[in-house]
């Protein structure tokens, strides 16, 4: 396993301290970084929809369950007709009243009863009436024709009053005669009493459903049908600038179509801006080219310092192989008694017969080798060479791991810290035994 481990090793070293790594580490990182702001963007673009569909659906639901109030106010006023034998003025405006108006006819123009042939008998409360109109008589027909909810199209002269709105509109409801068959068209006409209906001003009504929250958020138009100019019955800005936001909505009223149109305000799109993406985008290309630079430069650092060993391993091989032919060996010391080891050449063990590992392992120091009789002339040589300083050249004896004696010449010098203090006393040492 570790056989396969070290040329692995060896590879990642190689990548990582490559030239071409810092450039694919800063394609990699860029690829990153814009990967990331592209999320960013997506993700607060995707949060900004959705909370923009969700007023418009707030929207939608309140014009629903309003419209459902109207309808149930004109259902309960069928069944009154259904149920009393004489409605009166009097009995109609407390009926009204009983209704509680500022919720089911809310954003309304009152709750009002026709004749058949569409003259208004009550209206409550007392204020616009209906002026005859192809348009309300097609809805009145409609109404009488099917028994159900019936909507008319968009009209803007079917409200008599001093200050007409753009467009209205009116729900009628068929009120029919007691205890007469009504399960046909014909049966329905033969039966007709009258007809509820609930006027209404388009702006009214579109003014009592909207939040306010929301009404700042969002533009909303409403048309009768197709969404054309035309029939145009609502909108809640009498200007058209460019949107980021945008949708539609379509409400069924029983058969009749209203398209509802929703355009964010500048007010909205303005609370979606975020700089995250922005941070995320040149914060991230500057931390990038930020980590380009120390991979660059530690890549330069390790291909320097790869180029260093290799000269320094040939430079101690050569080194290895100039000491063999010495009979001697290189040694470098603390600089003051016993002469701890650093370093010490293999040819110590031909010089002393002691190997190598027993000085680099601190289990002997030079002193145990010198002679006890010229150990103080060593002591003295090596003061002297810090003194002046100077090298130090002196011959002393060496003893042998077999007994024996030696002559050997010590040459070195003594190395400096940068405040002068002494480190290391370095030199080597020969065998001269055959001078002597």
């Amino acid at each position: 396993m570790s056989g396969i481990k070290a040329p692995v090793l060896q590879w990642l070293r190689s990548c990582f301290s490559g030239k071409g790594f810092p450039w694919f580490a800063l394609v990699c990182m860029l690829t990153a970084t814009t990967g990331l702001w592209q999320y960013a963007e997506i993700t607060l673009i995707n949060q900004s929809l959705d909370r923009f569909h969700s007023r418009v659906e707030k929207q939608k639901t309140g014009i629903v369950n309003r419209l459902q109030d109207y309808i149930q106010a004109l259902h309960a006023t069928a069944g009154l007709f259904a149920t009393a034998d004489e409605v009166t003025r009097a009995s109609w405006h407390d009926y009204v009243s009983t209704l509680k108006p500022e919720r089911y006819l809310a954003g309304s123009r009152g709750l009002g009863i026709q004749d058949p042939l569409g003259k208004v008998v009550f209206i409550e409360p007392p204020g616009d009436h209906l002026n005859a109109d192809p348009v309300l008589r097609m809805a009145m027909e409609q109404a009488r024709d099917s028994g159900q909810i019936t909507l008319s199209r968009r009209i803007t002269s079917g409200l008599t009053t001093d200050a007409l709105e753009p467009a209205n509109f009116v729900l009628y409801l068929a009120i029919y005669q007691q205890h007469e068959p009504v399960d046909t068209i014909p049966a329905r006409r033969r039966a007709l009493l009258g007809f509820a209906y609930i006027p209404f001003r388009a702006a009214e009504f579109m003014q009592s459903v909207l939040a306010e929250q929301v009404n700042r958020d969002v533009v909303i138009e409403l048309f009768d049908g197709k969404p054309v100019r035309e029939n145009l019955l609502y909108s809640s800005t009498s200007s058209d600038p460019a949107t980021r936001y945008a949708t539609e909505r379509e409400l069924a009223i029983d058969g009749h179509i209203w398209t509802l149109h929703f355009r964010s305000t500048p007010e909205f799109e303005e609370s979606t801006i975020s700089w995250l993406p922005a941070i995320i985008r040149f914060g991230g290309m500057a931390l990038d080219l930020l980590l380009f630079v120390v991979l660059f430069i530690n890549s330069n650092r390790l291909r320097t310092i790869r180029e260093l060993t290799v000269r320094l391993e040939l430079t101690d091989e050569n080194f290895n192989r100039l000491e063999e032919h010495l009979s001697g060996a290189v040694f470098r010391v603390k600089p003051e008694f016993p002469w701890q080891v650093q370093y010490i050449g293999h040819g110590i063990e031909a010089l002393t017969g002691i190997p190598q590992e027993r000085f680099l392992t601190k289990a002997l120091s030079l002193d145990q080798v010198i002679h006890p009789d010229d150990q103080a002339r060593f002591t003295a040589a090596v003061t002297e060479a810090k003194t002046r300083p100077a090298a130090f050249d002196v011959t002393l004896r060496i003893k042998r791991d077999d007994g024996r004696i030696l002559w050997s010449n010590l040459r070195g010098r003594v190395l400096y810290d940068e405040s002068g203090t002494p480190l290391w006393l370095e030199g080597v040492m020969f065998d001269i035994s055959r001078f002597r």
